[in-house]
């Protein structure tokens, strides 16, 4: 077998077990929307970023209903919290819990315990 379809095949089989891990621990990998909120929140979260609607709504390419319906799922699975914005008291930003936090963490200890050498040349 060649190195090109080496690199090819344990690529394949990573992404295979990412997939799978992530049906086992993230009720929300079979939701394309919730995949990608849960991805964005992390990504601001641990860049040190807030969140408000309008800051979501601009940067999460879905409708404003189903980036409301998500969240809301989001707050009732106890993953998200609201805050008032100490600036503008009409605004409130969306923060993770540690909930949330400690579900990407595990996700994020999954990659990069599994991810080998080769994949990330």
């Amino acid at each position: 077998m060649s190195n090109a379809n080496l690199n090819i095949k344990r690529l394949s089989s990573f992404l295979y077990e990412l997939r799978e891990w992530e049906n086992t621990h993230l009720n929300i990998s079979k939701s394309k929307i919730c995949f990608d909120l849960f991805l964005f929140i992390a990504k601001n979260h641990y860049s040190g970023l807030s969140i408000n609607s309008k800051t979501l709504h601009n940067s999460i390419d879905y409708s404003q209903r189903n980036i409301a319906y998500t969240v809301s799922k989001f707050k009732a699975w106890d993953l998200i919290y609201f805050e008032k914005n100490l600036i503008d008291k009409r605004i409130k930003n969306l923060h993770p819990t540690i909930k949330f936090c400690k579900l990407y963490e595990a996700y994020a200890e999954f990659i990069n315990s599994n991810l080998t050498i080769e994949l990330r040349q």
